[in-house]
């Protein structure tokens, strides 16, 4: 487990960040303007930060949960906005400032397990994957509702990624198996392929909508 960083294309990597814990890395986020590059990560449901390309790190949550940070979003093409989402409630960090505010109201189910986070170029458009599906805000969070139509409400929602080239376009990933089955599979299946002598394998599904 850890963050690891790569100066050569992907040729080597080397482990980022002495004061980082090891744990579960459950998020990252990238922040770019003008003037510096930021990035964000979310280990052992803490938010750190680093300035200098993941060399260094330190704690940025003033204002969050401690230790209950679940997923965090840097709007590419709004760099001086950040977005977390902790104990279920929404945050919000704006103008570049190091204080996080509640931003909304929470999801409106309990001890959901957040897969991922997303808004819109404007923000008024929150997107959020749990393990009963995506949920959904056009107000800001201030109300929130499962998103139906044909979404597969009935399967976890994982991965939520914007597109490259349309800001408001999103993805998210569905589970056909829970993720945790999904995972125990794929470690005895590598486990097998490697005492065999063939190579290891990972399996993405998704579905776009």
């Amino acid at each position: 487990d850890g963050f690891f960083i790569s100066d050569d294309d992907g040729r080597s990597w080397s482990r980022a960040g002495r004061q980082l814990p090891r744990g579960e890395i459950a998020a990252f986020a990238q922040r770019m303007n003008a003037a510096d590059e930021m990035l964000f990560l979310v280990v052992n449901a803490t938010l750190w930060a680093s300035s200098d390309a993941g060399r260094n790190w330190r704690v940025l949550g003033t204002g969050l949960p401690q230790a209950n940070v679940e997923a965090i979003f840097a709007h590419p093409r709004q760099a001086q906005r950040m977005h977390a989402l902790a104990r279920g409630q929404l945050y919000i960090r704006q103008d570049f400032g190091s204080t996080w505010h509640a931003q909304g109201k929470p999801l409106p189910q309990p001890q959901l397990v957040v897969r991922g986070l997303c808004t819109s170029s404007d923000g008024s458009i929150i997107m959020v994957t749990t393990h009963k599906g995506l949920f959904r805000s056009t107000d800001r969070g201030a109300t929130w509702a499962l998103k139906e139509g044909d979404l597969p409400i009935h399967l976890e929602a994982g991965p939520l990624a914007i597109d490259p080239h349309d800001a408001n376009t999103f993805y998210a990933g569905y589970a056909l198996t829970p993720y945790g089955e999904t995972w125990r599979r794929a470690a005895e299946a590598r486990a097998r392929r490697a005492e065999a002598g063939a190579p290891g394998w990972l399996l993405w599904v998704g579905v776009a909508a």
